[in-house]
């Protein structure tokens, strides 16, 4: 079994990106790529990885899609 942990701009998030500009802004300093995910391309490519065949030796695996913002230093 392999998992996705995805940063993407999702609609509750463009909501509060709307209402909350600075907190939304700090946030997205975060991300060391500089923006939120874009989920079809960003996201979805990921997940598509995943589930194709070219993921078949694959398992156990958690693929961070968040732009390096979870990356343990």
């Amino acid at each position: 079994m392999n998992a996705c942990i995805p940063n993407g701009m999702s609609p509750g998030l463009k909501l509060w990106s709307e209402l909350a500009g600075e907190e939304f802004a700090a946030f997205v300093r975060t991300i060391p790529l500089g923006r939120v995910g874009r989920l079809e391309e960003d996201v979805g490519r990921a997940v598509a990885f995943l589930l194709s065949d070219d993921a078949a030796y694959v398992t156990g695996s958690t693929l961070m899609a968040d732009g390096g913002q979870a990356y343990l230093r």
